[in-house]
Formats: structure tokens, sequence, C-alpha cells
């Protein structure tokens, strides 16, 4: 599910959108082209009286006095929009930003609350690794891979389902390299019984 919008501002930003490449500059600046753009973290989590929304490209602040909310009203959890900023909606880290301006094509991202910087809970987004991940889920789907060890035979589907859980773990750093005695033990746990 998309959870993330870029939208143009007519304010100061650090994201700029020229000739369809998107721009990440460290101070928050009016480019001489109006090209400013912000961006929206969304989530299905409840909206309540105070928070931002996204409803369809408009960024809209709940008031149950004058707001209907429907399903495809998400909540904001995380912008570079100032304003939003200043009134309690966490900001996106440097480090995102970096990584979306070289994949700008991303429209979904994971988010998890953390406990941070002075015991203070905040969010903080996954970046994802989509293009390794598919490369090698490719890989695999168009070369056969039954592997032999000690004469046990695994399927494609035991390999893929294998492969995919060590690139998960991976991406969310639980492993920087898998030891020969950690990948036999998950291997098996993925073998057809």
């Amino acid at each position: 599910m998309k959870n993330i919008h870029v939208l143009p501002t007519d304010k100061p930003s650090r994201l700029h959108l020229i000739e369809d490449v998107l721009m990440f500059t460290n101070e928050y600046k009016n480019s001489v082209c109006d090209s400013e753009v912000n961006i929206y973290i969304t989530s299905d989590e409840e909206i309540k009286e105070g928070d931002w929304y996204h409803y369809f490209g408009h960024i809209i602040k709940y008031d149950s006095d004058e707001n209907t909310l429907t399903s495809n009203c998400k909540k904001i959890i995380l912008t570079t929009d100032q304003d939003l900023i200043k009134d309690g909606v966490q900001d996106i880290d440097t480090e995102f930003l970096e990584w979306f301006v070289k994949n700008p094509s991303c429209e979904e991202v994971t988010v998890y609350d953390g406990l941070f910087e002075n015991r203070i809970w905040k969010k903080y987004i996954i970046i994802p690794k989509e293009k390794q991940k598919q490369h090698l889920i490719d890989i695999m789907k168009k070369t056969p891979m039954t592997f032999v060890p000690d004469e046990k035979m695994y399927s494609e589907e035991d390999m893929i389902a294998f492969m995919r859980f060590i690139i998960s773990q991976e991406s969310l750093g639980n492993t920087s390299s898998v030891s020969v005695t950690t990948a036999k033990y998950y291997l098996e746990q993925f073998k057809k019984k």
C-alpha cells in the first residue's frame, strides 16, 4: 500500500523537483524554479482530533466538527513539511531523504516505533532494499534451484522461502553475515518435511 506522498508546496523546502528529478539540499529554501515539494509518510493509525491526514493529495488537520473521515484518509506520521513539524508531526531524517532522492520511485516504507534520544518514543523508517531483494528473487526464479547437501533435496519453493527470510533479516539489520551453522539451522526450518 502506498504510504509515501510527494506534494508541491509554496513554502521553503529541502526537496526540489526540477525537470522530474528530485533534489535534496541541507537548507530550507525556495528555488528559482518554484519546484519545492514535501514528503508525507502516512499510516493506517487511528486519526484523532488535531492529527494531520492525507486525503487524495490534500493535507488536512482533523477537526471532528468539520471533517468526516473515510477509509481513504491516512494519518500523516512523518513529514518534511515544517508547518506540520511545528504542530507535532515527526520530521523525516536526513538519511532517509538522501536515500529517497536516489530511489524516487519508492512508494512504500515500513515505519516502526522505537525508543530514542532521552527516552522519547520516535518513529523510524526501515529503508527498503527492494531492488536488491527483487533482483535476487528474479535470479532464483530463473535458475533451477536444487541444493543437495548430504543427500538431502530442497525444492525451489524451499530455497525461495529461505532466501526471502535471510534477505528480510538483513534488511532489518538483524544479520550482517550469516554463518554456515546459522544458514543450516534456518534451511532446516524452511525445508519441506
